[in-house]
C-alpha cells in the first residue's frame, strides 16, 4: 500500500506553536514534519541532513522515543486518527451495503457457546474505563463499540490491565491541562501507540526509581551538590 499523501494541518495551533519561532526554523520545522509522515521517526543525522542546525527551539517541538528516535507527538496522532478514518472507510465500502436477510427460519438451536474469553474481557474493559474516568474527570462508557475494539485488540496482544493503569498514569499526568488533554480517550490511549506509551512510562518510572534510590540518605545539601556536578 502507498503512504498516504496528506495529513491535518491546524493552521491556527501552527501560528500560535510558532510565535517566537525564527522565519528559517518554521521552514525546517514543516520540512521534517513531512518527512515524519512519509518515512516514520527521525535520527538526528537524518535531521541535520534535511535541515542542516537543530536549534534548541526547534527541538522543542519533538520528543524522543524508546528507540532514539526524533517525532513530533501531535503529528503521530493525527496520522493514527486519519488511518482509523481511512480503514473505516474502506471497510465499509468492501461491505458492499447492508447484509442481505436470510430466507426462511432457523432449524434448530444454535451451537456455539458463549466465549469464556469475551465474558472475561468484559469485565477487565469496565474496569479499565472504570480508573480512566476516575483519572480524567469523564464519563467514558465501557460497551462503545470503539472502546471495546481498541482495548480487545490489545488484549488479545497479551497486555494486562496493569499496562493499561500505567499508560493511564503516564498519558494523564503529560497531558492533563495541555493542548492534547482531548486526546485523553480510548481510542488514542489503547490505539496502535499503547505500546510505544507503555514503554515510554515504564522508562520513566525507572529512572523516577533511580533517582529515588540514589538520595537515600543523603542531605540536601549533598543531593544539591550532585545535581550540580551532573551538569559540568
Amino acid at each position: 500500500m502507498s503512504k498516504d499523501p496528506a495529513f491535518l494541518f491546524y493552521s491556527e495551533s501552527f501560528l500560535l506553536g510558532c510565535l517566537i519561532m525564527p522565519f528559517e526554523d518554521r521552514g525546517k520545522y514543516i520540512t521534517l514534519l513531512c518527512y515524519q509522515h512519509q518515512n516514520g521517526h527521525l535520527t538526528e543525522e537524518t535531521i541535520r541532513l534535511l535541515v542542516g542546525n537543530f536549534s534548541d527551539i526547534l527541538k522543542s517541538k519533538f520528543k524522543i522515543d524508546e528507540n532514539g528516535l526524533y517525532f513530533n507527538e501531535r503529528l503521530d496522532i493525527e496520522i493514527e486518527k486519519r488511518k482509523v478514518f481511512v480503514d473505516s472507510r474502506r471497510e465499509n465500502g468492501n461491505l458492499g451495503g447492508r447484509p442481505k436477510k436470510p430466507l426462511g427460519k432457523p432449524i434448530g438451536k444454535p451451537n456455539a457457546k458463549p466465549n469464556e474469553n469475551l465474558i472475561i474481557n468484559k469485565d477487565i474493559i469496565k474496569n479499565i474505563i472504570e480508573y480512566l474516568n476516575k483519572k480524567i474527570g469523564t464519563t467514558f462508557k465501557e460497551n462503545s463499540k470503539k472502546t471495546v475494539d481498541c482495548i480487545n485488540a490489545r488484549l488479545n496482544e497479551n497486555f494486562t490491565y496493569d499496562d493499561f493503569v500505567l499508560v493511564i498514569d503516564y498519558k494523564a499526568k503529560e497531558w492533563k491541562n495541555t493542548e492534547f488533554e482531548k486526546f485523553l480517550r480510548p481510542e488514542t490511549l489503547f490505539g496502535n501507540k499503547f505500546e510505544g506509551y507503555l514503554q515510554a512510562s515504564k522508562i520513566k518510572t525507572n529512572n523516577q526509581n533511580n533517582i529515588s534510590n540514589d538520595r537515600k540518605g543523603k542531605s540536601s545539601f549533598e543531593i544539591i551538590k550532585s545535581l550540580g556536578e551532573n551538569f559540568k
